[in-house]
């Protein structure tokens, strides 16, 4: 009985079940199976920055604040995180399982990354949420906050196949991004538009009150009132000329912003030639082996704590015995009823 506290001991009390040494060769063996039957598989990497493009858009909002009014979009907060939730999004994952790919290679045949993933076109919306799931599976989005980096990993059967998806997938963020900062510029000129023409209207009325003034007073530089009058009414020409000056350069680069279409996510790893092995069957084999040995063993420790118990305690454990067949009575007789 001391001797099960050794090393020697415990090994003992597994060999006393050698039906729990299958475990580690069927999660072993499964493993390899799965392995193989699933083929290998690449995977395929690229790295992008997001150019700091947002002093223009906050001052816009800035602006757009003292006037009471909230630009939607104006501000993405920490760019790495928002483009890796943009890359993650189920508009980029519906468009990118909708544009057509080589699985056989450059100029084999062509077909849409949902068929080759074993999906109909044009299925019902249950079936497109779960063909998109599948191939959230493929991608991996990862970021690094100290290097403002975002990576884009695909994981397919072929290198070809991982670095054409990956590469797509590319094209698809930056078509997204160009699309939301046209969105965003179009409703910062829309804005700049009607505080412009409201600020031409404000200069207008102060160059007519001087007008009107100095029609009234030819005279007025008898009068220290009246200077002073005089110079109040240039200084309110003076700030409207300033505010309409400033919205009308805001306007310019907003209606600029609108038809730019020149990327901001600077593409610093291109996944031409990254494509890479993703695991292998040997050490997931290994792994898996383990795991089942483990379980083997735990399974045979609690085995021989109840072996324990019910040598140390008979009374108790035929009355815990007698409580389970009662249970299981119950159990059978509900079903049956």
């Amino acid at each position: 009985m001391h001797n099960d506290n050794s090393m020697i001991g415990l090994v003992n009390i597994v060999l006393r079940r050698p039906r729990l040494l299958i475990l580690p060769l069927l999660t072993g063996g499964t493993s390899l199976s799965l392995a193989v039957v699933r083929g290998p598989a690449w995977r395929a990497e690229s790295s992008l920055r997001p150019r700091a493009t947002q002093g223009q858009a906050s001052r816009f909002a800035g602006l757009a604040g003292q006037f009471g009014i909230s630009l939607p979009g104006s501000d993405v907060g920490d760019p790495v995180r928002f483009y890796a939730a943009v890359a993650n999004s189920r508009d980029i994952l519906r468009d990118l399982a909708e544009t057509r790919v080589h699985p056989g290679g450059p100029g084999k045949e062509e077909v849409t990354l949902l068929a080759y993933l074993g999906w109909k076109e044009g299925g019902d919306a249950t079936a497109i949420a779960k063909a998109l799931d599948h191939l959230a599976k493929r991608l991996q989005v990862t970021t690094s906050r100290d290097a403002g980096l975002v990576f884009l990993r695909t994981t397919f059967a072929s290198p070809e196949l991982a670095e054409e998806v990956n590469e797509r997938w590319l094209e698809l963020l930056n078509k997204e991004n160009v699309r939301r900062r046209q969105e965003v510029a179009g409703l910062e000129r829309e804005f700049m538009d009607a505080q412009l023409a409201g600020a031409l209207a404000q200069l207008g009325k102060a160059e007519k009150a001087l007008e009107v003034f100095l029609e009234e007073n030819r005279q007025y530089g008898n009068s220290p009132d009246l200077v002073n009058e005089h110079r109040r009414r240039e200084r309110r020409i003076d700030l409207a000329l300033q505010v309409y000056v400033g919205l009308a350069q805001a306007v310019a680069q907003a209606r600029l912003n609108e038809v730019r279409n020149t990327p901001v996510l600077v593409v610093i790893g291109h996944p031409e030639g990254s494509a890479r092995r993703a695991g292998s069957m040997v050490v997931d084999g290994i792994v898996w082996t383990l795991i089942g040995a483990l379980v083997a063993f735990a399974m045979a420790l609690g085995l021989e704590a109840l072996r324990r118990e019910r040598v140390r305690n008979p009374e108790g454990f035929a009355e815990l015995a007698a409580h389970l067949h009662s249970l299981s009575e119950r159990i059978r007789f509900s079903r049956s009823s």
